[in-house]
């Protein structure tokens, strides 16, 4: 962001330490929803991979690869934990510190 100072015209580049806090949460829930996404679709690739291997199709790939079924199975649950994960903390973040029930609380 750019600021005029006292109109003498100079413009001076604001520090990132003067970024306000709105800033650094939308960034902050923005960067945590779009791990969120990527989690998604990786564990759905996934998912379908271990389907493709259940089904006996391009299982010679997997296991050159050293990944059998139940690996391809477990890493899918993984990204949809912190696919999960990642979208509770950014719905949790753009609120007050205060979590929902203490706010009707007080």
């Amino acid at each position: 962001m750019v600021l005029s100072t006292a109109g003498l015209g100079i413009e001076v580049a604001r520090s990132p330490s003067c970024v306000p806090k709105e800033g650094f949460t939308m960034s902050h829930v923005i960067r945590l929803q779009l791990i969120g996404r990527v989690t998604y679709y990786v564990g759905w690739i996934l998912l379908v991979c271990g389907g493709l291997v259940h089904l006996n199709i391009a299982t010679n790939l997997f296991l050159a690869m050293r990944l059998t079924q139940r690996n391809l199975f477990e890493v899918s649950i993984v990204c949809f934990l912190i696919c999960i994960a990642s979208e509770l903390r950014a719905h949790a973040l753009p609120g007050n510190e205060l979590s929902t029930p203490v706010k009707k609380a007080a």
